[in-house]
């Protein structure tokens, strides 16, 4: 399966919790008390045998008799209860089910299994079992027992751990950002990583994802849904396990699916801030506005750190700069002055503005008698229309929370020190780059590959049909030489050099491969005949 139900998912009218409790500490009151708080505003039903009510609610006692089929139902209750449950909510017309209850011995795998053949005949969706659960907080859905409620915003969050699923949600609550859509996958017996990306690749409230794995569970399917993903919105993937000998291949597979591999926690963080408040286009230079020559330094010293290039500036820039603001120094970083003003902040957005050539604008400052950083941070917004490629903030000391809430409202993402300004940039400009690289299509086979495939075959065939299953010499070398591996020949008819030890794949239609070995290329014992071309 990829995206079906999963509307029912991410998009739910009403939810029961089966298991709802009142019994403080219990999975069940930590899941229904998360719903109730969330405010979601749909019909909620608790199910569980041993309550009349619970916080004003009537209770269902079995899922069988509730009113009507839930968008969702969050199971809280043991493994020997999940096929049944399943069962029933699949019949009443339930199409997502999260398991919030751990596996954890042989006999729990067995109610498992059992609990997704009973989903089968209905597609009912199940996502877990362990899952912390599915935020989506445009909706006040908290369908889980994340550590607490999310504000909404643009940015998902995809993750195969709870631990870091409720870490992040409490850092990014902590800084006033929010996502657009929160999962943690638990065991992904059904709904997993690939699942979750096609669904968000079309979703309209998602600008970026950011994803958090340790192992793809399907490959094949994860690769197509991260590539569609990633035409449409910067995905970011962290991995943890740099010393797995298979994590070169993770590597690997994110930049060809266009991904953008970060090296961090701290670093996906930060492109919470970056994607979820801002809208910056990703182009490949920018320029650097600051007060003080020496935030100047230290900023420079980090966007080349980074990778990121300050925008060689038009002559015509640097005059009009030098006109309106007399003790500035013009140029890229652009220097106010020490008794820069903040309207001195808006005047170079606006001059600059006419200057594509500048890109992406930074403001890197430091309060000042002069210049407090309120006041700046209100002279960005009046002026962000100005800033054509995005406008994005770096206020040494930090900001009070309502003018943090102010910049964020405008779409400013603001950073604490140049250096995670500066990366979180040049990760935007690895996605536009990884995307472009993405949309290309490969040339064209030269037209001598076909007509040496077709002859490679033919020799394979022959060899065959005489009884030989090996290709030694003269006759290993020809067959390599069809596909432009050259090979020495010794003495003795022997081949040498690095063909000699290579695999030739697809050489034939149906199973007849050759497989080099040593100085021969083996071919297989049970040859089958190759099947004739389509017309």
């Amino acid at each position: 399966m990829t995206v079906r139900n999963l509307d029912a998912l991410f998009r739910p009218k009403s939810v029961a919790v089966i298991g709802a409790s009142e019994r403080p500490g219990s999975t069940g009151a930590m899941v229904w008390a998360r719903v109730l708080e969330g405010g979601f505003e749909g019909p909620v039903w608790p199910v569980n045998p041993k309550y009349q009510t619970l916080a004003g609610h009537v209770v269902i006692g079995d899922a069988g008799d509730l009113p009507q089929a839930p968008s969702v139902a969050v199971i809280c209750t043991p493994p020997d209860t999940w096929p049944a449950i399943i069962h029933k909510l699949g019949g009443l017309g339930t199409r997502a089910a999260i398991i919030v209850g751990e596996v954890r011995t042989d006999e729990d795998r067995l109610h498992l299994r059992h609990a997704l053949s009973a989903a089968r005949p209905h597609l009912l969706r199940i996502v877990g079992p362990g899952s912390l659960g599915v935020v989506s907080p445009a909706l006040h859905a908290h369908f889980g027992a994340p550590s607490c409620t999310v504000k909404a915003g643009g940015v998902a969050w995809v993750s195969q751990s709870n631990a870091l699923t409720n870490a992040v949600l409490g850092w990014a609550h902590a800084r006033g950002l929010g996502f657009s859509h929160a999962v943690a996958l638990g065991g992904e017996a059904d709904v997993d990583a690939g699942d979750v990306l096609d669904y968000l690749a079309s979703d309209p409230g998602t600008r970026a994802i950011l994803l958090e794995l340790d192992t793809v569970r399907a490959a094949r399917k994860f690769m197509s849904a991260a590539r569609a993903a990633a035409r449409n919105k910067p995905v970011l993937a962290l991995r943890s396990g740099r010393a797995d000998p298979a994590d070169a291949l993770y590597t690997a597979a994110f930049r060809r699916a266009g991904m953008v591999r970060v090296d961090s926690l701290d670093d996906l963080l930060d492109e919470i801030e970056t994607l979820g408040v801002g809208r910056v286009a990703a182009g490949a230079t920018a320029t650097l506005i600051t007060s003080d020559s020496g935030l100047a330094t230290l900023a420079c010293d980090a966007f080349a750190a980074a990778g990121d290039t300050l925008a060689p500036w038009p002559a015509e820039a640097d005059a009009a700069l030098s006109e309106a603001l007399p003790h500035a120094v013009a140029g890229n970083p652009l220097r106010l002055g020490d008794d820069a003003r903040p309207e001195h902040f808006g005047t170079a957005l606006k001059l600059l503005a006419e200057h594509r050539s500048t890109g992406t604008a930074f403001v890197v400052h430091a309060s000042t008698h002069g210049a407090p950083v309120d006041e700046v941070a209100q002279a960005l917004i009046a002026n962000q229309r100005f800033a054509y490629r995005g406008l994005l903030a770096c206020f040494f000391g930090g900001v009070d929370a309502a003018t943090r809430d102010a910049l964020h409202a405008q779409g400013i993402p603001v950073h604490t020190t140049p250096q995670r300004l500066a990366r979180a940039f040049a990760r935007l400009v690895d996605y536009r780059m990884g995307r472009e690289l993405l949309m290309q299509t490969p040339e064209d086979l030269p037209a001598q590959i076909p007509e040496a495939i077709d002859t490679a075959q033919a020799q394979a065939r022959a060899a065959l049909a005489a009884g030989e299953h090996q290709l030694t010499g003269e006759a290993a070398a020809r067959f390599l030489e069809r596909f432009g591996l050259r090979v020495e020949t010794q003495e003795g008819g022997a081949t040498k050099g690095p063909s000699a030890h290579g695999t030739a794949e697809g050489l034939t239609q149906g199973p007849t491969q050759a497989v080099a070995e040593g100085s021969t290329l083996a071919l297989p014992q049970a040859p089958a005949p190759a099947p004739a071309p389509a017309p």
